[in-house]
């Protein structure tokens, strides 16, 4: 059975389990997008977009769409040890596993949810939404996910509300032996004049084999504030494609910041498109990547109204034989004028071996606009290190610190006193292992 050929069996019988419980629109929706997934096939390096990136491989391993995996004690003790897991929604090889929702955020108003169970009450709504936001001719992993949409978090903050309390949602992958792929969708809502944070943790362990396609849709409202996360740290042997599309109204504000610590095979596209005068948005990014990890970071912001502000600071550490990818794009359209656009990629390379291929672009159309773009990459600072070592600093302790620090930064951003101490956790993790691996 060829690879395209094995994808479209599994999305048969996927229609197939579904057609009893769903409406005419999203089963030809599905089929709609599963076409133009079959159309266009897994992209190649051979495209520009895929260059650094083939994903050709994943047409001949046999990964088996599941309706439900069973939850073993391990994937239970795996749940139970990490702190992550005082979470909202659980979802298990993409579907739900378990929702568990506080009183303040019960009392709140807000819908937090999986997008399945919510589906046939608010059917209008999430059709619009998901008609919104459709790019499956685009991208064929969008397309992909479409074509096998069944579950994921669904959340909407009400109008004026303000949460507190960060949102935490935990995809595992990997419950079982066998090669698995999963399609979580997800859709967050943020009315008008609402603020909120929403985290998504997305977990494996080492030693087996898996595919994560998860597909991320945010909508900001009129001046609302938008923080949201991504924390991912799949297995060795665990790829991750994920894709987030952000659209903003006027006066909006979104800050999105992504942690990658782990994971084969990595690809994360993230898009932007301002809606509506006056909103701002900001893009942080931090991969550590050792071994022969890939992480391929694409982001597009499009600039298509006026007085709009982006930033971006995407920074990565490579070791061993790994490959960081950047390639960050900005499109400043032709009315978008008094447009303020920042777009930077710092690098930091501690193996001969490792490698990174970066691309800060920008597209250009009007002529009162404030826009920047550069990148760089490097070794430690020598003369750094020379000074932490005249200090009575042992070497491999000065490289840790210098190394830490490199990334100190895009941790210290996050806002959240307890999930800052989580993150820097795991970075300072991460980057111990790192080190180890290069002394």
């Amino acid at each position: 059975m060829t690879g395209m050929q094995h994808y479209q069996d599994q999305h048969t019988a996927h229609l197939r389990q579904r057609a009893s419980r769903d409406d005419s629109w999203l089963m030809a929706l599905r089929q709609e997008a599963m076409d133009e997934f079959l159309k266009a096939g897994f992209p190649s390096s051979r495209q520009e977009n895929w260059k650094y990136t083939d994903m050709t491989r994943l047409g001949g391993d046999p990964f088996q769409y599941t309706q439900g995996s069973a939850v073993s004690p391990f994937v239970e003790k795996l749940l139970t040890a990490d702190p992550a897991v005082n979470a909202q929604l659980v979802f298990v090889d993409g579907l739900l596993h378990r929702r568990i929702l506080s009183d303040a955020l019960v009392g709140s108003g807000a819908v937090i949810d999986s997008l399945d169970a919510v589906y046939l009450s608010r059917r209008d709504e999430i059709q619009q939404l998901l008609k919104s936001t459709d790019a499956a001719g685009k991208h064929p992993f969008v397309a992909l996910n479409t074509a096998f949409l069944s579950d994921g978090a669904y959340i909407r903050i009400p109008r004026g509300v303000h949460l507190e309390q960060p949102i935490h949602l935990v995809f595992l992958s990997g419950a079982t032996s066998e090669p698995t792929v999963s399609h979580p969708r997800n859709v967050f809502v943020f009315e008008e004049g609402s603020s909120g944070t929403v985290v998504e943790h997305y977990l494996g362990p080492d030693g087996c084999a898996y595919f994560t396609n998860t597909r991320t849709e945010i909508h900001a409202g009129p001046g609302c504030l938008t923080n949201h996360y991504i924390v991912e740290r799949q297995g060795d042997r665990g790829i991750h494609v994920g894709t987030v599309d952000i659209l903003q109204d006027r006066d909006s504000t979104v800050h999105s910041h992504t942690f990658w610590l782990g994971g084969a095979l990595v690809r994360n596209d993230l898009n932007v498109r301002f809606q509506g005068e006056h909103g701002s948005c900001r893009l942080e990014g931090l991969y550590l990547l050792a071994d022969k990890e890939h992480v391929d970071n694409h982001t597009r912001i499009d600039h298509d109204t006026p007085h709009c502000t982006s930033s971006q600071l995407y920074k990565g550490i490579m070791a061993d034989r790994s490959r960081g990818v950047f390639n960050g794009k900005v499109v400043v359209a032709q009315d978008a004028q008094k447009t303020d656009a920042e777009q930077t990629n710092r690098n930091l390379i501690l193996s001969p071996n490792a490698r990174i291929d970066t691309k800060p672009e920008l597209e250009i159309y009007a002529d009162d606009v404030l826009c920047s773009h550069g990148s760089t990459v490097g070794q430690i600072d020598m003369d750094a290190l020379f000074f932490l070592r005249s200090r009575g600093i042992p070497e491999a302790l000065a490289r840790h610190m210098l190394t830490e620090a490199f990334a100190s930064d895009l941790v210290d951003a996050v806002k959240n006193p307890e999930l800052r101490e989580y993150i820097a956790e795991l970075v300072q993790q991460r980057v111990a292992r790192i080190e180890h691996r290069t002394e």
